[in-house]
């Protein structure tokens, strides 16, 4: 089940953000650490077409995030996605959450596809989203993490 996040929700988040390095994975550089409420809400209020969602699954609870961002080209870029727990991961969750976000973004945005960026030394997501379906588009940005520069690719799914 996909729902929006609310504040309440901040809490379990903020247990699955263990660590500064995973919060640059799920984040890159657009929450410091360690993350707090305030600074969420602040990027939802400078945002307000982008959209949070918790994943939950009627045994588990809460399991994952992740966040739809509408695009000028009407594909929709999904990002911050994360599965909390690590015993989740390499189980099927990720892929169960990744298809809810892109029926969210089939069903809200009537879109043809959807698109992430991905830090290229993130090997285990770049093999799960290319499983379910994205490809490389080019567009590859560069960002500075702490002084280190890392390179993100651009990939598309289309519906």
């Amino acid at each position: 089940m996909l729902r929006p996040f609310t504040q309440p929700d901040f809490a379990q988040l903020n247990t699955w953000v263990s660590s500064e390095e995973l919060l640059i994975q799920f984040s890159a550089t657009a929450f410091p650490y360690p993350l707090n409420y305030a600074d969420i809400e602040a990027y939802m209020l400078a945002n307000p077409d982008r959209q949070f969602y918790m994943v939950s699954d009627e045994q588990l609870g809460d399991y994952g995030f992740g966040e739809i961002i509408p695009q000028k080209n009407n594909v929709p870029r999904l990002s911050r996605l994360l599965i909390g727990d690590p015993s989740l991961r390499g189980k099927g969750f990720g892929k169960k959450m990744i298809l809810l976000l892109l029926d969210e973004c089939r069903n809200t945005h009537s879109s043809t596809g959807a698109e992430l960026y991905v830090l290229t030394d993130n090997q285990h997501a770049i093999k799960y989203y290319k499983s379910v379906g994205f490809n490389f588009i080019g567009d590859d940005i560069e960002i500075n993490l702490k002084g280190n520069i890392k390179t993100m690719k651009k990939m598309r799914l289309n519906f």
